[in-house]
């Protein structure tokens, strides 16, 4: 019976990797090995003849007082496979490298073998399984004839890494464009035109601020005109999706692709995340959010400066410092020209509370110093807005959480930490505080905080990135995001320490939760319901600069015991 080998010195990353193999072939052997000396003890004893998949990283340890390799200039696992293909020759099994943006330059030679395949870190957990599938499932067993089906040279040797980044840019004047690159593993770089009347993008702009108040079918006719003015006609859009689709291991291969859309202050308003392509005639009404696949993110005009968290090699070398700043969670008014009333956010304690406990309790894993948490607590006017000022100046802080509220007045954007006027942190003042305080990246839990007044001000004004929500969405919604994205962000797994993959992972978690009819506490009110259902749509992501410093950009060191604590 054929069996399985991972290869792979992080415990928490080969045990999701053997559990997402386990779910897909159950009746399958899968071995775990940390070093290339345990891998080559489990061939010797369980044989060459039967193994049916090897799974491994490009450079694992020799042994196991080998230093763990974070940019060494050849593979380690090299000597291994040559080893394997003589042993099994001439039917060698296939074997899956589980590769990282570092690996690039080092897969020239092994990708010239045959049956070698390639899955980016970041998809592992989406594809990992169906690959694993798809070359296990169809091998005999010894002795079993293998039946009719198509010859062993009619299917290509596909790729399953990350292969194309799609930058699409959006503006009312009409100078749509866009641009794809591929990966370090893919070189290419392709550029064209988009063709959309002026009045088409104010169509659709109209048609997206009626979004926040439609249902789930509103959504998906919004992503379907995305489609249809950006994709759809080749002639306008200059093969756009002919040309980043033709370099995907598949033609629906979408994890295989990341999207941002540089957008300006008109066009920010288009509800770029809710793309969509329409099933076909045979299913109408029918659509796929590409969103739920692949990461769509944003970039405001202008080039971006400095880099995001975890895109640097200061950020994932060493420990960062979090800064959690829980504003007034009891209804009040506004002191000044705004004199806005707002309602309590019930769950904003216990989110703050969440994340403190979480990354308290996992600081050595996540290679996080305890977080620093800021609470209002009945203070006079004015004092919880000087005491973040002071703090937000004391030293360096790459992430910074706020629970709270905001507004939009006068076309200016303003964090609401109280009622107090000097509790007011408007976005001319919040940027230059982030700057203090070198800030990479920036989560306002809080209403109306993807605005283009202001989150694109923000980024605009050098934050590197920022996450917010374009419109108002229920304090359980808010807090169940936050929770799963800082679950895919820190924890081990494919999405650890990538800030737009984790941000599409929760928003997917996100849209399976708002659909789903079975779970506890389903709404009785129509209206309400509806509004879950597209919650997942709000959260906006900007980045403004996705690339990664080069030279050894590695992955974090493993969880110690391969166990995160997380209160209930």
């Amino acid at each position: 019976m054929s069996w399985l080998l991972i290869l792979h010195d992080d415990d928490d990353m080969a045990e999701l990797l053997r559990g997402n193999i386990a779910r897909e072939l159950p009746q399958t052997e899968c071995i775990v090995a940390q070093t290339i000396s345990a891998a080559r003890a489990a061939l010797l004893r369980l044989g060459v003849a039967n193994l049916g998949l090897l799974v491994t990283r490009v450079s694992p340890p020799a042994d196991v007082q080998a230093a763990r390799d974070v940019g060494g200039a050849a593979p380690t696992v090299a000597g291994l496979l040559a080893d394997l293909r003589a042993a099994a020759a001439p039917a060698c099994p296939p074997v899956v490298l589980i590769v990282t943006t570092n690996d690039g330059p080092r897969l020239a030679e092994l990708l010239t073998q045959p049956r070698i395949f390639t899955v980016g870190i970041e998809a592992a957990d989406d594809v990992l399984a169906r690959i694993a599938r798809d070359l296990v499932a169809p091998l005999p067993a010894p002795g079993e004839s293998q039946g009719a089906g198509p010859s062993a040279g009619a299917v290509p040797t596909p790729s399953y890494s990350r292969r194309v980044d799609i930058d699409i840019t959006l503006s009312m004047d009409g100078r749509c464009s866009w641009v794809i690159k591929g990966c370090p593993t893919h070189p290419l770089e392709k550029s064209g035109m988009i063709d959309v009347a002026p009045g088409e993008l104010a169509r659709l702009l109209q048609v997206c601020q009626n979004a926040r108040q439609a249902d789930s079918a509103y959504v998906g006719r919004i992503g379907c005109d995305l489609y249809e003015y950006l994709m759809a006609h080749s002639l306008k859009t200059d093969e756009l999706e002919h040309n980043f689709r033709c370099h995907l291991s598949h033609d629906s291969r979408l994890d295989e692709a990341r999207f941002r859309f540089q957008v300006d202050e008109q066009t920010n308003a288009l509800l770029v995340e809710a793309l969509a392509k329409p099933a076909g005639v045979r299913q109408p009404g029918s659509f796929s959010h590409w969103m739920l696949q692949s990461p769509i993110y944003r970039k405001f005009r202008g080039a971006g400066e400095g880099y995001a968290l975890y895109k640097d090699l200061r950020s994932r070398r060493n420990r960062i410092d979090c800064l959690v700043i829980q504003g007034c969670a009891c209804g009040f008014t506004s002191e000044g020209p705004t004199g806005k009333r707002f309602d309590a956010i019930p769950k904003a304690e216990r989110e703050c509370a969440w994340l403190e406990y979480f990354l308290t309790e996992n600081a050595d894993a996540f290679m996080l110093n305890p977080p620093r948490v800021l609470r209002w607590q009945a203070e006079a006017p004015g004092e919880f807005g000087e005491l973040v000022r002071r703090t937000l100046r004391e030293r360096d802080w790459p992430l910074v959480h706020y629970v709270g509220h905001s507004l939009v007045s006068g076309g200016n954007g303003v964090m609401a930490l109280a009622g107090g006027l000097r509790d007011q942190i408007d976005v001319q003042e919040l940027s230059r505080l982030m700057a203090a305080a070198h800030t990479q990246f920036l989560f306002l839990n809080s209403c109306r905080s993807a605005d283009a007044a202001f989150i694109a001000r923000l980024v605009q004004l050098g934050l590197p990135a920022v996450m917010g929500y374009a419109w108002k969405v229920p304090d359980e919604v808010a807090h169940r995001f936050a929770q799963s994205y800082y679950r895919n962000l820190f924890e081990s797994g494919p999405s650890r320490r990538f800030v737009e993959y984790a941000f599409m992972r929760a928003k997917r978690e996100l849209h399976e939760w708002g659909n789903d009819r079975t779970r506890d506490g389903v709404d009785d009110e129509p209206e309400l319901a509806e509004r879950r259902r597209i919650a997942w749509l709000s959260p906006m992501l900007f980045i403004q600069m996705h690339e990664h410093e080069p030279d050894r950009f590695e992955l974090a060191p493993a969880t110690p015991e391969g166990t995160c604590r997380s209160p209930n």
